[in-house]
């Protein structure tokens, strides 16, 4: 049994009541809390204790500017790829189709980037201020509803190799309403 002590951080959307990941999580901290190790907690929304957690209000799935983003990316009504290659024919050679039809208009990348930058500022800031030496992802790599977290996470885990395990008990195909 590799040595207990370990401090361990869970980030998610959301740690609080009886979904999913909330009761996930609750069965990895039993268990590696009864090892010794510590358990912190990133979400948009926790009702876990604030003294070994980081709530920041934008990666909850249903924070407005999330929920904007996540309508823009899914349901936008100003265009197809078809659209796109017909208004940028310079690239229609190189262009290969995706999983998604539509396109967006730059004012959303940017705050899709804006909101990333700032999510990924607060996950150094929970690695650094709770000493963390490993990340648990519940769930925030495998849904698009809260892109821009995926996005610092994806960035975040790139520019630092953090130890991450990736738990993932949902796919966007099992949800019908994405």
């Amino acid at each position: 049994m590799p040595p207990a002590g370990h401090r361990i951080g869970f980030i998610s959307t959301r740690f609080s009541g009886t979904d999913g990941v909330s009761l996930e999580t609750a069965k990895w901290v039993a268990v590696l809390e009864r090892r010794g190790d510590t358990c912190f907690y990133f979400a948009g929304l926790s009702d876990r204790p604030a003294g070994r957690s980081r709530v920041v209000p934008e990666a909850f799935s249903h924070h407005p500017s999330v929920e904007a983003i996540t309508q823009a990316a899914f349901a936008g009504d100003w265009g197809t790829a078809t659209q796109a290659r017909a208004a940028h024919p310079e690239i229609v050679a190189l262009y290969k189709d995706s999983f998604s039809m539509y396109v967006r208009p730059p004012q959303v990348t940017r705050q899709v980037q804006a909101l990333t930058d700032y999510l990924k500022e607060h996950l150094y800031a929970f690695t650094r201020d709770f000493e963390l030496e490993l990340l648990i992802v519940e769930n925030a790599l495998a849904l698009p509803i809260n892109l821009p977290l995926g996005l610092a996470l994806t960035e975040f885990i790139a520019e630092t190799g953090y130890p991450t395990i990736a738990h993932h008990h949902d796919f966007h195909w099992e949800h019908h309403a994405l």
